[in-house]
């Protein structure tokens, strides 16, 4: 049995509380006080403001019991490394911009890395897996305590498993990070980004099926985490730009096709359409990102593509959602998905029993 808790135990975050601070509630009496506006998707409900000392952590979260007088942690080297990274965020904040160094790419891919591997969403896939586990084997009319050698988690063997994952793959994962291409994006004044409770998302634009495309080494995977509540820290599969190279060649060469086509034809003056190429040119997106990528600045955002990776935080939130403005009609609307993955993942898993049964 674990000892009792003792109180006062520390108050140990797995969202940084640095980064938390980048999303301080847009009422300034709010934000003196470092409080964010927070919505629980859980509850499906907007919070009072609260501190950020009090969200996106736990008591003893990098801490567990060996036995009733041995207390293990890992709090000085999540410090040592939050230490490391806050300088980072705190200058992309303030400056804007990326600096493009080696340095500062393995720093970002440490980032990206570290708040991967520590998120409380990791501990929920623990206790799902024994979930599944659980569910099979009652499906067959056993019961767990029949299958030898096995041990239900606790609070403390959860804890311990998942330190044990993050020194063992975190050096992996900051190297699988480094391979990909960092750039900003930046949210325009009537919007704001959320941040939730598990900030490293992805997404894929391509179907990999039947090998999944959601994973860091994915290929053309697309990785975000906001730091701060207008500024979006994107890192993409170096196959995600180049496609998108590829096909912005094969369209302006197609323009480039008709308006000739056209010229030959007696429809349009040489003149028009040195200036409609220009034009179309100019009017390019992809040609503005690719831009910015290399010197490092922000691309401008969509108000629409804004509510795209709010969806994104909100769909891949274990609990917890803050919005600087308090709007939180992207959570609201996210909830049917996330109930309807649950679903499917709850219909899969009992379609598996019935075919194993």
């Amino acid at each position: 049995m674990n000892a009792p808790r003792r109180p006062g135990a520390q108050q140990q975050h797995y969202v940084p509380r640095h980064l938390l601070r980048g999303f301080l509630s847009n009422d300034a009496n709010e934000a003196r006080k470092e409080q964010v506006r927070v919505f629980d998707l859980r509850e499906g409900k907007a919070l009072p403001p609260t501190n950020i000392a009090n969200i996106m952590g736990e008591r003893r979260y990098n801490e567990w019991w060996v036995d009733d007088e041995t207390l293990l942690t890992i709090e000085p080297g999540v410090g040592k490394i939050e230490h490391h990274v806050f300088p980072l965020i705190s200058r992309i904040r303030a400056q804007q911009k990326l600096e493009l160094s080696t340095k500062e790419h393995g720093d970002i891919a440490l980032l990206l890395a570290f708040q991967f591997v520590r998120a409380k969403k990791m501990r929920e896939m623990i206790l799902r897996m024994d979930n599944h586990l659980r569910n099979a084997i009652e499906k067959r009319g056993w019961k767990m305590d029949q299958v030898n050698g096995y041990e239900s988690p606790t609070e403390d063997s959860v804890k311990r498993d998942h330190t044990r994952q993050q020194i063992r793959s975190l050096a992996k994962y900051t190297e699988i990070m480094a391979d990909k291409v960092f750039f900003l994006a930046k949210a325009p004044p009537e919007t704001s980004l959320y941040l939730g409770d598990n900030p490293v998302v992805m997404a894929n634009d391509e179907d990999q099926r039947p090998w999944g495309s959601i994973g860091i080494a994915a290929p053309f995977i697309q990785i975000y985490m906001p730091i701060s509540s207008n500024l979006l820290l994107c890192a993409y599969s170096k196959e995600v730009l180049g496609q998108w190279m590829r096909k912005h060649d094969e369209t302006m060469n197609e323009t480039r096709r008709i308006a000739i086509a056209n010229v030959m034809s007696g429809k349009l003056p040489v003149s028009m359409m040195k200036e409609l190429l220009d034009r179309v040119d100019a009017s390019d997106g992809l040609n503005a990102l690719r831009d910015n990528v290399r010197a490092g600045i922000p691309t401008m955002l969509e108000p629409d593509m804004v509510d795209r990776y709010n969806s994104l935080q909100a769909f891949y939130a274990v609990r917890w959602v803050v919005d600087s403005r308090g709007r939180f009609e992207v959570a609201k609307s996210t909830m049917p998905n996330r109930q309807r993955a649950a679903d499917e993942e709850a219909g899969t898993r009992r379609k598996g029993n019935d075919r194993n049964a």
